[in-house]
């Protein structure tokens, strides 16, 4: 599977904008400053310039490692967005606001879902992965089903973590059951992708075949030069094709 660093910013970014964890209601408009805009993008880079005081802060030392996990893996999406020239200003704002949600997350010491937030990251990398999955591979009439499989669990995944109101045992069930619809996915995927590479090499075995059994056959004169050869494609085009359908049989199973 093949796994950017693009892909891997632009999908947590996605995945952790979907996370909820604070209470309050996310800003939907920058700040503004005497008039003048300020840019998610500016927001990002005052955020990740200051990263390294506020982890040495008590609010941070203090959380829980499942909060730290969100705060971490949004600043390193957010610096991963900052140095791609393609970033686009509403991924800046996604990933803008989870780093914001995040710090409020870990400032709020009343908040009673530390156990919770365990369980949600559990479920929010699975989110990551499959969305991965499902960009990088794609939907094939030979895939498809998985695919349309995992996509309705993908799915289901992003409306529990948007609700405050999931359960543990919700979140648990779901990333067990994501899980498993992601790793059937990738296995059907390359089983079936192997046999149709398979098929064609049978058919190319069979036409090289037919090629140097015509020309023994119809032209025996002509390439009695190189007989040998012929016959040895001819033998080994043979017993590949043989070998092959056995294997094509077990895989169709």
């Amino acid at each position: 599977m093949i796994k950017t660093k693009k892909i891997a910013a632009i999908g947590l970014a996605l995945v952790f904008s979907l996370t909820g964890l604070a209470g309050g209601k996310s800003c939907s408009n920058v700040s503004f400053a005497q008039g003048e805009e300020t840019s998610y993008k500016d927001l990002l880079l005052g955020y990740i310039k200051e990263d390294a005081n506020y982890k040495e802060s008590e609010d941070y030392k203090d959380s829980n490692d499942a909060l730290k996990l969100v705060y971490v893996l949004a600043m390193d999406t957010a610096k991963s967005l900052v140095e791609d020239q393609n970033s686009t200003e509403e991924q800046f704002k996604e990933i803008y606001e989870q780093i914001r949600k995040a710090k409020s997350e870990i400032a709020d010491k009343t908040n009673p879902i530390m156990e919770k937030a365990k369980y949600r990251v559990g479920l929010e990398i699975q989110i990551y992965e499959a969305k991965n999955a499902l960009e990088t591979i794609g939907r094939y009439d030979y895939n498809k089903k998985y695919y349309d499989d995992l996509k309705l669990e993908y799915n289901y995944a992003k409306k529990l973590v948007a609700d405050d109101k999931t359960s543990n045992y919700e979140f648990l069930k779901e990333t067990k059951d994501l899980k498993n619809a992601k790793d059937t996915f990738i296995k059907e995927n390359n089983r079936k992708a192997y046999i149709i590479r398979l098929e064609d090499a049978i058919a190319l075995n069979k036409k090289q075949a037919a090629a140097a059994k015509d020309l023994l056959t119809n032209y025996p004169k002509t390439v009695s030069k190189v007989k040998d050869k012929l016959e040895k494609i001819l033998k080994d085009s043979e017993n590949l094709v043989k070998e092959s359908q056995k294997l094509l049989t077990e895989l169709k199973k």
